[in-house]
C-alpha cells in the first residue's frame, strides 16, 4: 500500500458526536490566546456547511 494512504488510514478516526461547535470553540480559544485583554465580542465568519452543522 502507498505510504501516504497508510498514514491517512492510521491518522483518521471516526468522530464521536458533533465536531463543529468544538471547532469553533478551539478557533476562538486560540485567537484569544494572542490577546492581552478580554475581548468584548467575537465575530465569526463561517461557511454555510459549518454554520448549518453547528446551528443544528
Amino acid at each position: 500500500m502507498h505510504p501516504l494512504i497508510e498514514l491517512i488510514k492510521k491518522d483518521m478516526v471516526p468522530a464521536l458526536g458533533v465536531t463543529e461547535p468544538g471547532c469553533i470553540a478551539f478557533a476562538v480559544a486560540k485567537a484569544k490566546s494572542y490577546l492581552t485583554s478580554k475581548p468584548e465580542r467575537v465575530v465569526l465568519s463561517l461557511n454555510s456547511g459549518l454554520y448549518k452543522n453547528a446551528y443544528t
